[in-house]
């Protein structure tokens, strides 16, 4: 998953497209870690944000997550919890822009890749 990550930059364009309204002198995780350190929890199975004073100190999830030092359990909530409706707007019309990207070509026609055919064995 990281790696996936770490060459299509998915997670650094979403972390960029969310409201962080946090002090800048007070913040010790930046918004792209807390979300991907977030993200790899969950790719993993671990949803419940107790799980996140573990996984803090796995050193695999810190790999993943990119950072030795990762958020607490309520750090991660207070993020997640100052998202905004506009934030999720923005999110939704950016995953909505990478999948017409990946249906459409640059002609403006539907990639053959999701077309199929009757008959076609597809």
């Amino acid at each position: 998953m990281r790696e996936a990550d770490r060459r299509l930059g998915l997670i650094k364009a979403v972390a960029g497209r969310l409201d962080d309204g946090r002090q800048r002198g007070k913040v010790r995780h930046e918004a792209v870690t807390l979300l991907r350190q977030r993200m790899m929890a969950l790719c993993a199975g671990w949803e419940d944000l107790n799980d996140a004073e573990e996984l803090a100190q796995n050193p695999v999830h810190q790999l993943a997550a990119g950072a030795e030092e990762l958020g607490s359990a309520s750090t991660l909530s207070r993020f997640e919890n100052a998202q905004n409706r506009a934030s999720a707007w923005a999110v939704i019309v950016f995953n909505f822009s990478l999948w017409l990207e990946m249906l459409v070509d640059a002609n403006g026609n539907l990639s053959s890749s999701v077309i199929t055919r009757p008959g076609s064995g597809e």
